[in-house]
């Protein structure tokens, strides 16, 4: 049976909400921003994962009707963000380990692209934001499940300005769709794989790397910071592969 809670649970949240659809582009059609507001949801996991969701309680929870909800789902479904099971409802699951590191091998091709033209563009003020950024407070440490938002956020800050730096929009917009599906697996009990330490150091070694100049070291620099992460993942996958979401297929 499809899930059907009260829609006032979730309800929409208001226009002034950062969560609200974004209607202030006039230029996208109703489809276009239902499709914006349910991807973002799918993959801030604010829907629950593993359970038929009901296509009418959507609607209500974002404010859509039903034919831009109808295309927005048909378009996560084709992204392979969704399930869309016949006369049952939509199911949200998590990307699997396989997709998880095909992802990682797109965004190690492109990232340290943005990398080395980001140390060619930076001014003295991006690479101030840059280091703000990256830089932890004092009290920060470990890899408490309470720190994965505090330190998705920072990444997502991280990899997003050092791409508005690099400068071409078509890899920009590839940088953000990537990173934003890679990044939902620190939602699941992979963030147990996370050294939150040893990120903030790689993220400081391209900084350190831009703010020099040096293209090559920070291109570098960004392919050992995803290698990194591959490489953790693999080895997960191959120890335990069945404690992990998705093992079983893509």
């Amino acid at each position: 049976m499809s899930r059907t809670p009260k829609p006032e649970a979730t309800a929409a949240p208001a226009s002034g909400d950062s969560n609200a659809p974004r209607r202030d582009s006039r230029q996208l059609s109703l489809a276009d921003q239902a499709y914006r507001a349910l991807r973002e949801h799918v993959l801030n996991h604010r829907l629950p994962l593993g359970e038929l969701l009901n296509e009418r309680w959507l609607c209500q929870m974002l404010g859509y009707g039903r034919t831009p909800m109808y295309q927005a789902l048909q378009r996560l479904h084709q992204e392979e963000l969704i399930q869309i099971v016949p006369r049952k409802g939509i199911l949200v699951t998590l990307d699997s380990i396989a997709r998880i590191i095909d992802l990682l091998d797109a965004r190690s091709i492109i990232e340290p692209v943005l990398a080395s033209r980001a140390a060619e563009n930076a001014t003295p003020a991006d690479i101030e934001e840059l280091k703000r950024i990256t830089s932890r407070s004092p009290d920060e440490g470990g890899n408490e499940s309470g720190s994965v938002d505090r330190f998705i956020e920072r990444d997502r800050a991280f990899h997003a300005k050092l791409a508005a730096i690099g400068g071409s929009p078509v890899l920009v917009e590839l940088q953000k769709s990537l990173h934003e599906r890679a990044m939902r697996f620190w939602h699941s009990n992979l963030w147990r794989t996370l050294d939150e330490g040893k990120a903030a150091d790689e993220h400081a070694a391209v900084v350190a790397a831009i703010a020099r100049g040096d293209a090559k070291a920070a291109a570098a620099a960004m392919s050992g910071h995803i290698a990194e992460i591959t490489a953790r993942l693999r080895k997960l996958q191959s120890m335990s592969p069945g404690d992990m979401p998705g093992a079983s297929g893509r």
